[in-house]
């Protein structure tokens, strides 16, 4: 190893040492890559005698290509193909914001990275290096805010050579970067509710058995995940006859189909924020077992169950939280918002294989959005004949918008029409076309168009571990699946599950609830003293708002009031937010909107600039002393609960 390539890689390990490995490792290159120069007497690369840059200078060619593009601490720049790195070096040192560079072509690294020294743009944490997909998708996840843009550049050699590539990587880049956007800004705009959801029956919640528990226990068994999609009425027949010999796992909107037709499925997940009761209503659960979430609605800790089983997903900042006062890991939970891939990711850490999903269409299928006797088989496809246009229709309303508002909540009979209307009116603002299993183009909606994405994501981590098998016939094209339909592999399943019940009884769970009270306590204490920073903060915005009105200019007491909260504003962000992810989750959504303000009026000091700051302001200090009180007011009652071993009544917020 070249000393050159060594200090490269030591800048690549600092972030992904596999990466780093695997360039390290490569001993003979099957392609043909030589040095040569431009006209300009610059160096040049050939590759399979083909030169990369541009032969009339490939420092103009990466400067052009710089000075063409818009650029802004907000936009990702991504570099498709390094060559000899002109273009890359270009971004390194010129760009305003962040540089990845994709070369799927890791001899094409291991070659420049031996000859020319890159430790300076490597070393810088706004540059990264991705060879995959994969690895693309972890560098947006922790790089991309929720202003960023995304700029793809390349050379015109890689547009001549690898056209069709460069736009499926062009269509992946958008997908990743539209996936990881709305991601972040639903975790960030809902993150205080998740907390709230999380602390709600946290007592209870803290008895059910962490999934990992049963890691591999049943290693080899297959598993049938079942989903709520219409496809799922022409298999029915063929799943009763393999109940028996498969494991069941299914999501709660397709628990009333199987009770129907009184298929019991060994396994329930349902991780949904808000309470869906009425999906699962009339169906017996005592014997079957939970699978849940730490930020699941409380509803289901009144339920009875055989076991509940809670996983902590682990893009839910609360879910961290939770796991780590409890003091259990997070693993390798994940959900990425949808219950069927919670479900598929929980048959996996049991160790079933092969894993078949069923009514997991993702698309409308037939006329119909869901299986019958399903939670939403009211919804229904029709076309105008006239129009040809497409919209979802439901055969009755009120009873699909009892679906979505739970009995406690003392809805009218009006309350849930307009639920259910306001409901369909999203779902139809939202339709969209995805490739059906035979090229043809089906219908559905936009957050079922990105869960496709979701599901090929899963198959490219562990389908050479697991063998994945997609059995909705007719329904969404998933990647990385076999599309077989169910009755031709019911005959490779023979051997029954005899021993479910075994395991299941032989599952050790303890809790330390001496320690979890000992660190609510310390959390109580963290949330006064973000309570006196923020009342603190408050009081000076109010006498700033104050002199603000009458004053109608920036006096020396404006600018003192204003001043003081914002120090306030930083101290919190900086004492308590960045240090603790329970105060984080707490002030993320509002620190957004005040960071965003000052930063567009940061140079203004006209009137409505200064009213724009003092109300962000105000709104932050305000609302998070409003959310405190309640985040305050569980603390204390799970702090006793765990003191007392014992619940001490529901709680109301």
């Amino acid at each position: 190893m070249t000393q050159t390539l060594n200090s490269n890689l030591n800048e690549i390990r600092k972030y992904n040492n596999a990466l780093a490995e695997k360039i390290s490792n490569i001993n003979n290159l099957s392609n043909s890559i030589m040095l040569c120069e431009t006209k300009k007497k610059e160096p040049n690369l050939l590759f399979n005698n083909i030169p990369i840059h541009s032969d009339l200078g490939a420092e103009n060619e990466a400067k052009e290509i710089y000075e063409a593009t818009p650029d802004s601490p907000e936009i990702i720049h991504v570099i498709y193909g390094l060559g000899l790195g002109y273009l890359f070096k270009e971004f390194c040192e010129k760009s305003k914001g962040k540089v990845i560079l994709f070369e799927p072509d890791l001899e094409m690294l291991k070659a420049v990275f031996e000859i020319v020294d890159y430790k300076k743009e490597l070393s810088s944490p706004n540059v990264k290096i991705a060879t995959t997909i994969e690895e693309l998708k972890e560098i947006f996840t922790e790089q991309c805010i929720l202003d960023s843009k995304v700029k793809l550049h390349f050379l015109n050699f890689h547009k001549q050579l690898y056209g069709e590539k460069l736009q499926e990587f062009s269509q992946e880049l958008s997908t990743i970067y539209s996936i990881v956007l709305t991601n972040k800004k639903f975790y960030k705009d809902y993150s205080y509710n998740f907390l709230l959801s999380t602390l709600s029956e946290f007592f209870l919640k803290s008895n059910n058995i962490p999934l990992n528990k049963l890691r591999n226990k049943f290693k080899d068994l297959p598993a049938v995940v079942i989903s709520a999609g219409p496809t799922l009425m022409k298999n029915i027949e063929t799943l009763k006859k393999i109940q028996n010999k498969v494991i069941i796992i299914c999501v709660g909107t397709a628990l009333k189909t199987l009770n129907k037709h009184n298929i019991p499925p060994d396994f329930v997940a349902i991780i949904e924020r808000m309470n869906t009761a009425n999906q699962i209503a009339g169906c017996d659960t005592k014997n079957i077992n939970l699978i849940t979430e730490g930020y699941t609605n409380r509803y289901l800790q009144r339920i009875e169950f055989k076991n509940k089983f809670i996983s902590y997903s682990n893009e839910i900042a609360a879910n961290k939280w939770a796991a780590t006062t409890i003091g259990e890991n997070q693993l390798e939970y994940e959900t990425k918002g949808t219950v069927s891939y919670s479900a598929l990711n929980s048959a996996r850490i049991m160790g079933c294989n092969p894993i078949i999903l069923l009514g997991q269409d993702l698309a409308y299928t037939d006329g119909k959005c869901y299986a019958d006797d399903s939670a939403y088989s009211s919804l229904r496809l029709v076309t105008d004949p006239n129009t040809k246009k497409t919209q979802i229709i439901s055969d009755d309303i009120t009873a699909y918008g009892k679906t979505l508002i739970a009995n406690h909540t003392n809805a009218s009979e009006e309350d849930y029409k307009k639920e259910g209307e306001i409901k369909l009116k999203n779902l139809n603002e939202s339709l969209v076309f995805v490739k059906g299993q035979n090229g043809e183009l089906l219908p559905t909606e936009k957050g079922y168009a990105m869960f496709i994405e979701y599901f090929k994501d899963f198959a490219l981590k562990y389908k050479n571990e697991t063998r994945l098998i997609n059995a909705s016939i007719g329904g969404a094209m998933i990647d990385g699946y076999e599309t077989i339909p169910l009755e031709k592999i019911a005959d490779e399943f023979s051997i029954e599950k005899n021993n479910i019940e075994e395991v299941l009884s032989n599952i050790p769970h303890h809790i330390d609830r001496k320690k979890i009270s000992e660190k609510l306590l310390i959390e109580i204490s963290n949330i006064e003293s973000l309570k006196a920073f923020l009342e603190q903060g408050q009081v000076h915005i109010k006498n700033c708002k104050r002199e603000l009105q009458r004053s109608k200019m920036l006096t020396p007491n404006v600018n003192k009031y204003l001043k003081n909260a914002l120090n306030n504003y930083i101290d919190i962000m900086n004492k308590f937010t960045s240090q603790n992810i329970l105060l984080e989750s707490i002030c993320i959504f509002e620190q957004e909107n005040v960071s965003s303000v000052l930063k567009k009026n940061a140079k203004s000091h006209d009137l409505k600039s200064l009213n724009e700051a003092v109300n962000a302001l105000e709104n932050f200090f305000g609302n998070n002393i409003n959310n405190i009180v309640k985040i305050e007011k569980l603390l204390r009652v799970s702090q006793l609960e765990f003191q007392e071993g014992k619940l001490i009544g529901e709680i109301k917020i």
